[in-house]
């Protein structure tokens, strides 16, 4: 069900007032609640004026529309810390300001608030660095930097921040190919002048720019 069809259904509910039956109804479905949480109607006033719903804390916790100030007013409600860890609304002087054991160091390391400058002035921290290799604000010379750290390879590989002049001239770096194969920077030229590299053609071929390479090529393919 769509983010759009939800905020649909929970506009009309909660305009309705029916939640005592929406409730009973729906009382045991978890997973539901927990759409209904994450959806984009959801703000700190509808959660406060009702305060029977089962709602998702760890959904509420790294919602949009909740923000630190609202976290921190409210101690006495169940915030889940992996899901403040997520929620777009942290910063790193909110993150200094908490013990590092509040956090979830998976979630904070791929962060896109959290920046290479951040990670770097910080080494103190417990980064994880196979989650770092999937940070929106990864570089390639921070990597290059670090070559003793365990990186996630294959999403380096079809990281966006990562072009195939980086692949092609490094080739003595790990490259998994089944990233490089999902990586938007590949376009079909690249593919067609390197046809002997290893790659996986279920996924080039799921590209939605494919038709005209499969076409000509598919008889050739090794697919598996």
């Amino acid at each position: 069900m769509s983010d759009i069809i939800l905020n649909k259904i929970i506009k009309k509910i909660f305009e309705s007032n029916e939640f005592k039956e929406y409730m009973r109804v729906y009382n045991y479905s978890k997973y539901y609640w927990s759409l209904i949480s994450r959806c984009s109607l959801i703000n700190w006033d509808i959660i406060q004026s009702n305060p029977d719903i089962p709602w998702d804390w760890c959904s509420i916790s790294m919602h949009r529309n909740i923000s630190w100030n609202i976290i921190s007013s409210n101690p006495d409600k169940p915030w889940d810390c992996y899901g403040i860890s997520m929620n777009p609304n942290i910063d790193w002087n909110i993150i200094k300001s908490k013990p590092n054991n509040f956090w979830n160091w998976r979630r904070i390391s791929v962060h896109p608030n959290i920046g290479w400058d951040i990670i770097s002035s910080n080494p103190d921290k417990p980064w994880d660095w196979f989650i770092l290799s999937d940070n929106p604000n990864l570089d390639w010379d921070f990597i290059k930097d670090k070559p003793d750290e365990v990186w996630n390879w294959c999403e380096l590989s079809k990281h966006p921040n990562i072009g195939w002049n980086i692949i092609s001239s490094n080739p003595d770096k790990p490259w998994d190919w089944y990233g490089v194969s999902q990586n938007p920077n590949i376009d079909w030229d690249i593919i067609e002048n390197n046809l002997d590299k290893d790659w996986n053609w279920v996924k080039i071929l799921e590209r939605q720019d494919c038709t005209n390479f499969r076409d000509r090529n598919l008889g050739k393919l090794k697919i598996y």
